[in-house]
């Protein structure tokens, strides 16, 4: 539904992927035995490269990567905070990386800037602050180069938030 937030939430552990949804699990998929971890690069939003052309339009806010598969119990407790901004951090085990996008691409744990943006970064309201703009078309975040290899794998969990717009 346009203009609501949702909590999205992946976790991959050795055996199973859990994928959760305002802190309840939607579904599980087996862990592939080989899984496309990107190297040091990722993208938010379009990214052609991988054939994703398109992408929907909305609002990105609390952007978490963590370095372990969170429990259930943690990711409730994720949902349940609604993404705090960085000085009123409460979430355990601490991110790995993490974005607020408080009118920044900055990384609020280690202080890293993504390599590129598609377009001008756009901010508006965020679910605390602001949230980056993507508009389902041309607008994107290129994470590389500077970053630690971007952990998907196995004992891992990437947290955000998501409020999608009609334009």
């Amino acid at each position: 539904t346009n203009g609501i937030w949702y909590h999205f939430v992946m976790t991959i552990n050795p055996n199973t992927i859990y994928i959760f949804l305002n802190g309840v699990v939607q579904t599980t998929l087996p862990t592939p035995s080989q899984i496309d971890n990107m190297g040091t690069n990722f993208s938010l939003g379009t990214d052609v490269r991988r054939g994703f052309a398109a992408a929907p339009n909305g609002v990105l806010d609390d952007l978490r990567i963590y370095s372990s598969a969170l429990s259930a119990a943690q990711v409730q407790s994720i949902y349940t905070q609604g993404g705090a901004p960085a000085s009123q951090f409460r979430s355990t085990p601490q991110p790995s990386l993490a974005w607020q996008f408080d009118g920044t691409t900055t990384d609020y744990m280690q202080g890293l800037n993504p390599t590129s943006t598609q377009g001008t970064p756009t901010y508006s309201s965020g679910l605390y602050g602001q949230g980056y703009i993507l508009n389902g078309t041309t607008s994107n975040v290129v994470f590389s180069g500077n970053f630690p290899t971007f952990p998907l794998t196995p004992g891992c969990t990437i947290s955000l938030w998501w409020k999608p717009t009609s334009s």
